[in-house]
């Protein structure tokens, strides 16, 4: 599940940075410390989303079975 969370989230970066790069003096945000921050910051927080919750569910799983 992180692993998914991840490829989507370097995919969307990929395409955001070479869209970004693309349009040349219409770019919005116009630094790249906006464009880190808009891209980098949501992306960690859902890899960090997806990984607490695999843990979670594993723990759920693990008490589940039987000993």
């Amino acid at each position: 599940m992180v692993l998914a969370v991840v490829a989507v989230w370097a995919l969307a970066a990929g395409i955001g940075v070479a869209t970004w790069l693309a349009a040349g003096e219409d770019r919005q945000p116009e630094t790249a410390g906006g464009l880190v921050a808009g891209t980098v910051l949501p992306g960690l927080l859902a890899v960090a989303i997806a990984y607490a919750l695999t843990r979670f569910l594993e723990r759920r799983r693990a008490d589940r079975r039987p000993s």
